[in-house]
């Protein structure tokens, strides 16, 4: 008796896991936002912890981020960790004006991060807008949606795929410049490193610039030099990757991939039409 093997490789399982996630997301936020005291800024801070843990951390667990042979596997990795956190950074300060200018063009308005007023707010703030969406996010996209693109396909495959998803499950088109900076790079970094912490460690800087620096007057004069860095950044990191792959996506895998990013862009369908 022939069994079909629908659920077969780590790809097509962690592309059923994402639209899994894609239909459970909406529940979700019906959810959180019937929870008592969710006017609260201290409640809506451990709300938005409690939701990037459910969404993203709790599936990467239950896919356990595993190690693929396509990715190096570096030891010494201080140098490139303390870069990623500085290049993070400089992400957040380049690509806020264009962010903003952006969302001008669209004429869309950016929906400002809530911003803590005492200590305690601080603290959770750090926790909800900083580490745990570095975390949760990075075990996610990086840890499970990459790697498993890489045992089952090429790597040009997997980062176009990755950095995509990763912006286009953000739902929100204002922030799309910087949500596709701050993912293609996370991504060169795995796949230049094959370390999970260099990316939280990338991401974490980007998050934590946005939420010291929210208030900063940053225009485009300040941008256009960063850009170059991050530019540069990223072409010296592509250059350090192998892309040599005999690997293909199967024709099932591409479907699934190309249903995946149908369904995350949908999300920006009311966006777009002013619902």
């Amino acid at each position: 008796m022939t069994k079909i093997r629908f659920f077969r490789g780590p790809a097509r399982r962690m592309l059923l896991m994402t639209l899994l996630l894609m239909a459970l997301r909406p529940l979700l936020a019906r959810l959180t936002a019937y929870v008592p005291g969710a006017e609260d800024q201290a409640m809506r801070y451990a709300i938005l912890t409690l939701h990037s843990a459910a969404l993203w951390g709790l599936p990467a667990l239950l896919m356990r981020p595993w190690r693929s042979d396509a990715l190096p596997h570096s030891e010494k990795t201080g140098g490139a960790c303390a870069a990623a956190l500085l290049l993070g950074i400089t992400a957040q300060l380049a690509m806020s004006p264009v962010t903003l200018w952006w969302s001008e063009l669209l004429g869309m308005e950016l929906h400002p991060m809530p911003m803590p007023e005492n200590e305690v707010q601080w603290m959770l703030a750090v926790l909800a807008l900083c580490l745990t969406p570095a975390v949760c996010e990075e075990a996610f996209f990086r840890g499970s949606v990459l790697t498993g693109m890489t045992m089952s396909g090429q790597k040009w495959s997997a980062l176009a795929m990755t950095t995509l998803l990763f912006a286009l499950m953000h739902g929100s088109l204002a922030g799309l410049p910087g949500h596709l900076t701050v993912s293609l790079l996370s991504t060169l970094l795995m796949l230049r490193w094959g370390k999970l912490r260099v990316c939280v460690l990338m991401h974490l800087g980007y998050n934590a610039a946005s939420l010291l620096t929210g208030a900063l007057p940053l225009d485009l004069r300040v941008s256009a030099p960063l850009g170059i860095v991050l530019a540069a950044s990223a072409m010296w990191t592509a250059g350090g990757v192998s892309w040599y792959s005999r690997r293909r996506l199967n024709l099932i895998n591409i479907l699934l991939c190309l249903i995946a990013l149908l369904g995350a862009g949908a999300a920006y369908l009311p966006e777009l039409l002013g619902l």
